[in-house]
């Protein structure tokens, strides 16, 4: 099992670089670019709801293959 990667987002610049991450992540994980590109987006929502609604806090990105 590859382990976690945690991303804290705790203002607007984090969201951009989460969705970075989760892109990487995706096709590391042998995801097709417009797979990962999917996934990148989900974390952009994900991540700029934390911002808009909790005030922040971390995306945890874990490969369950």
């Amino acid at each position: 099992m590859r382990p976690d990667i945690l991303v804290p987002v705790h203002e607007q610049t984090d969201v951009a670089a989460a969705r970075r991450v989760a892109a990487k992540a995706g096709l590391k994980a042998g995801f097709e670019e417009r797979e990962a590109g999917e996934l990148a987006l989900i974390v952009t929502e994900a991540a700029s709801n934390q911002i808009k609604h909790a005030g922040g806090g971390d995306i945890v990105l874990r490969d369950l293959s």
